[in-house]
């Protein structure tokens, strides 16, 4: 039996004052290798940056997930994993991400 890794408790990234200046909006897809202890490894981004400080606080929020592990026949294994964060322009509030998605697992 197999299972595939699920978003445990997430962290939303923190528009940075660069980016609010700039009015940045856009999606972001961010790839991980979520371990056998639940814990984000290996972040990068796979899609285009979105800059102005935004990418990093991307991956700082992703370092602090965790996930139940993906399983193989009960057991937990590695696997990776994609998501994808879609930013809109904050009015009044420090977080920015309107839509966190595990697209793949």
């Amino acid at each position: 039996m197999h299972r595939q890794a699920a978003v445990n408790h997430r962290f939303d990234p923190d528009y940075s004052s660069e980016a609010r200046k700039a009015k940045v909006e856009g999606t972001v897809v961010l790839e991980t290798v979520v371990g056998t202890d639940g814990l984000a490894r290996d972040v990068r981004i796979i899609s285009r940056p979105l800059g102005h400080g935004l990418d990093e606080e991307e991956i700082k929020a992703l370092n602090g997930w965790t996930f139940k592990p993906a399983t193989s026949e009960s057991k937990p294994v590695p696997t990776k994993v994609g998501i994808e964060m879609e930013f809109r322009n904050p009015v009044g509030r420090q977080d920015c991400a309107r839509r966190i998605a595990l697209i793949s697992a």
